[in-house]
């Protein structure tokens, strides 16, 4: 009796992987009524090639779920700071002219310029490590994700 029922676990544990029966792959909901909306501001020209527009916004989603799971992991990391700092510098669209430097970061945050470095140094290692990340699962081959990690990050990747 007990080889049948482990027999008969082994193989329903066999049949829930196999992928046509949707196994390996991450079920996700996609909300067609607020992807429509952003897509009607979005909207590209009428001169813009479509191809280069998809690749644009493709990559904006992408940068902007890591930049959202960066957040909960500076939150839930004790690395918060971090976040705000790696928001305030490299997110925010100040320009090169109006861009704070480290010294005034420090000054707006209560910390040392050293610590500044560091906090940044951080948020911009993880938030490399989330795209890459996310990157793999998207890839169908090393081949292809090598390649798209040289042409965001311009990093090999392995």
């Amino acid at each position: 009796m007990r080889t049948c029922l482990d027999g008969f676990l082994a193989n329903h544990d066999q049949a829930a992987a196999r992928l046509k029966r949707g196994g390996g792959f991450i079920v996700t909901t996609v909300d067609f009524a607020s992807a429509d909306a952003e897509l009607a501001v979005r909207a590209p020209d009428d001169q813009a090639d479509p191809e280069l527009w998809f690749h644009r916004e493709w990559i904006r989603g992408l940068f902007g779920d890591a930049v959202r799971a960066l957040e909960t992991r500076a939150g839930a990391s004790g690395h918060a700071s971090a976040f705000a700092l790696f928001r305030r510098y490299d997110l925010e669209d100040a320009g090169d002219a109006s861009r704070p430097t480290y010294a005034a970061l420090a000054r707006e945050h209560g910390m040392r310029v050293t610590d500044v470095t560091n906090e940044l140094a951080w948020a911009r290692r993880v938030f490399r490590e989330i795209v890459l990340d996310r990157l793999r699962t998207i890839c169908a081959s090393d081949e292809e994700f090598r390649a798209e990690a040289r042409d965001l990050l311009g990093v090999d990747a392995r």
